[in-house]
């Protein structure tokens, strides 16, 4: 390590070891860069046509992601898989990546998949705030409380 950046060089079987050991790196203390030159070399057993890579990581995507898999696009070239497309939140664009980058044949992922919420987070306050409201009125004018001597009784419906 020099100056807070490591340097990862050498060969590995397949895509998610080169991932975990860029992970595992990022894990230390003090590391504040790394330069990832770690080759994959699959076996001669793991090479797969493009085609097939692609189609495995469109499958994955739709168990993974079942509601979103649809708005992904994935592109195989040379066993590199590109993923693009939208996510409504960051988890889901992760949960994209890991979905492929354990498939026989991968070699590299790259993950442009960009994260655009459909309402800001202003927009869900208010509307929660206005949501609390409305059920108060309501739930207001439905209870009357009355008095008999030293007791207190509400009646109406309440909700919930």
């Amino acid at each position: 390590m020099k100056n807070g950046v490591v340097a990862l060089n050498g060969y590995v079987s397949n895509y998610a070891e080169k991932y975990e050991a860029e992970r595992d790196v990022k894990r230390v203390a003090g590391v504040l860069g790394i330069a990832n030159d770690i080759e994959v070399r699959l076996p001669t057993l793991d090479q797969r046509p493009d085609p097939d890579i692609a189609q495995d990581a469109v499958r994955a995507l739709g168990i993974y992601l079942p509601f979103l898999h649809k708005g992904i696009k994935v592109v195989a070239k040379e066993g590199w898989l590109t993923l693009s497309g939208e996510a409504e939140w960051h988890f889901q664009r992760e949960r994209a990546e890991s979905a492929v980058r354990y498939l026989r044949g991968v070699k590299g992922v790259i993950n442009a998949i960009t994260v655009k919420p459909r309402v800001s987070p202003s927009d869900v306050k208010t509307r929660i705030q206005d949501a609390l409201k409305r059920n108060a009125a309501v739930d207001a004018s439905n209870i009357s409380v009355e008095t008999d001597g030293g007791k207190v009784n509400r009646a109406g419906f309440a909700g919930g």
